[in-house]
């Protein structure tokens, strides 16, 4: 599923997005934000947590998405700790990228976790 605003584009990660995560992350002004990184935060890390969004989302228990403008991964966010129709909502921004941060969420949360679960878009 591919969820966009007029400015940004959330999508689901993939294993090459891990990079530009771990670079992000590398800020503590960034991941001490953050109830449960490790920091310092490493590529591997990422690499490890976007494998486990796949499974999360056919068992409907987190919807995790990329948070992109104009082509630059800018941060994450996501729908998380899913019981029926209620979750939990996160997400983190590039620090650089912080001027309208309610944005994503905003988006996010317009979408109920059985809409996002019933979404025939790939990944």
């Amino acid at each position: 599923m591919i969820l966009a605003t007029p400015r940004l584009l959330l999508r689901p990660a993939v294993a090459d997005d891990a990079r530009r995560f771990a670079e992000i992350l590398a800020n503590w002004n960034v991941i001490s934000m953050m109830r449960l990184a490790p920091y310092p935060y490493s590529q591997a890390a990422a690499v490890a947590w976007i494998a486990t969004h796949g499974a999360e989302r056919i068992a409907g228990t987190a919807f995790r998405f990329v948070i992109e403008e104009g082509g630059l991964v800018i941060g994450a966010c996501d729908l998380d700790e899913i019981d029926g129709d209620r979750g939990d909502l996160g997400y983190w921004l590039d620090e650089a990228a912080r001027g309208d941060a309610a944005s994503p969420p905003k988006r996010l949360a317009r979408s109920s976790p059985s809409a996002l679960a019933t979404s025939n878009s790939p990944a």
